[in-house]
């Protein structure tokens, strides 16, 4: 196993097949240039192409900003947007064939609430919180983050985020559908494992059909999503993994897949 070079950001793995990467940047309150974009589109590929990667985590090592957004220092220029770096490696996150998890250690602002959206499971500390403040800045969220909390949480809370910047806290996001636990500062990581870890313990390709599934669950007619799980059902059965799982039922005990 090869791991990418990253330009910033920090890549280890877990158990052999759960890669984490931490946003270690705290000179700069966590916020993200062009090189931590970089970093966040290797991520998303090496996850896909390495056939031992089954999870992905994301979390940062700062204890109160998880993301702060994008380094402000290049707002100055028009070319920042052009083309927006940042967006291209949120959105190559979310079409990642693998989960990602986000373990949010603390403030989501901007451009960090959108990246957490990205991801396929969220899970909170306790002093953590989302917020798009972009408003204020003469800019608006321009990578998705309007678009995923309304999927996610309905528009009336994507609008008022959005209008008023206000700072939802982690027990709201729980409350309103945003994030899947919260838990104590000291305990984010255990339970982000311990999400992984149900994971790893399934089928890859069958994971990795259900994330597209979901991703595209409003996207398209009822009809046509049923008939793409049907399309998975029928694909999946010629696998090795599904014949693994059917003999490890029969004889009790735990699968061993391969993502073949």
């Amino acid at each position: 196993m090869e791991l990418p070079k990253m330009n910033i950001l920090k890549l280890e793995i877990i158990d052999g097949n759960i890669a984490v990467l931490t946003i270690d940047r705290p000179e700069k309150r966590n916020s993200l240039n062009t090189a931590c974009h970089e970093d966040l589109r290797h991520f998303a590929e090496f996850l896909d192409n390495d056939n031992d990667m089954r999870v992905g985590i994301i979390t940062a090592i700062d204890k109160k900003i998880f993301v702060s957004g994008n380094d402000i220092s290049g707002f100055h220029t028009d070319t920042f947007f052009i083309p927006n770096s940042f967006k291209d490696a949120v959105d190559r996150l979310e079409a990642c064939h693998k989960p990602i998890i986000m373990a949010i250690n603390g403030m989501c602002i901007g451009g960090g609430t959108e990246m957490a959206m990205a991801g396929d499971i969220r899970i909170m500390s306790d002093n953590a919180s989302m917020s798009m403040p972009e408003a204020g800045l003469g800019i608006v969220p321009g990578c998705g983050g309007i678009q995923r909390i309304a999927r996610c949480a309905g528009t009336q809370l994507a609008k008022e985020m959005a209008l008023t910047g206000r700072r939802v806290k982690a027990d709201e996001c729980y409350l309103r559908g945003l994030v899947t636990a919260v838990v104590p500062q000291d305990q984010l990581m255990d339970k982000a494992l311990e999400f992984a870890r149900m994971m790893t313990a399934r089928a890859p390709l069958a994971l990795s059909f259900i994330k597209h599934a979901a991703n595209v669950a409003l996207d398209v007619d009822i009809r046509d999503g049923f008939r793409m799980c049907e399309w998975a059902q029928l694909s999946l059965a010629r696998t090795q993994d599904k014949e693994e799982g059917v003999k490890a039922f029969m004889e009790k005990r735990k699968p061993n897949f391969i993502g073949h």
